[in-house]
């Protein structure tokens, strides 16, 4: 198949995936936690001690991935965003036992406590993740049509 068409085709199958990524965000439950976990996102990144607790949390716990802001531009940060909240689930709990009022926002403390928040948060990473392993493999400079079709079947 010539390059140009793999191309075309990889692009194609890109849209497609981002569609069904974009619906299933847009049902209010998927838009709810998005934001919340987003909420915890910026509200650390902005508090210096806060994030300070928590990395040193995180470190204690073999956690090395940081917290990551949802963005417009790339298909799968809305992931990426509820991904690395969901990694530092343990550093968060720990952070909330130990210097529970170093966090001064009240609607974050409530989200970081809400069990509920949680498991809907784990429920809808199963969900997208799948999704965002594709895209990715699609956006990839060097991608091939086995590269997607792996992804896909895996």
């Amino acid at each position: 198949m010539p390059a140009l068409s793999v191309l075309c085709l990889c692009r194609c199958m890109m849209h497609g995936f981002n569609l069904v990524l974009g619906s299933v965000l847009s049902f209010p439950w998927a838009q709810r936690l998005v934001v919340s976990a987003q909420r915890v996102v910026t509200y650390f990144k902005a508090s210096h001690r806060p994030l300070a607790l928590l990395r040193d949390a995180a470190e204690r716990n073999n956690i090395n991935t940081g917290l990551r802001s949802a963005n417009k531009t790339r298909f799968t940060s809305k992931h990426d965003c509820i991904k690395s909240v969901l990694t530092n689930q343990p550093a968060f709990t720990i952070l909330l036992q130990q210097h529970r009022n170093a966090i001064t926002n009240a609607d974050v403390v409530d989200i970081l406590e809400d069990h509920t928040f949680w498991a809907d948060l784990s429920q809808l990473d199963k969900v997208l993740a799948p999704l965002s392993k594709v895209i990715m493999a699609v956006q990839a400079n060097r991608s091939t049509l086995a590269d997607v079709c792996r992804c896909v079947c895996s």
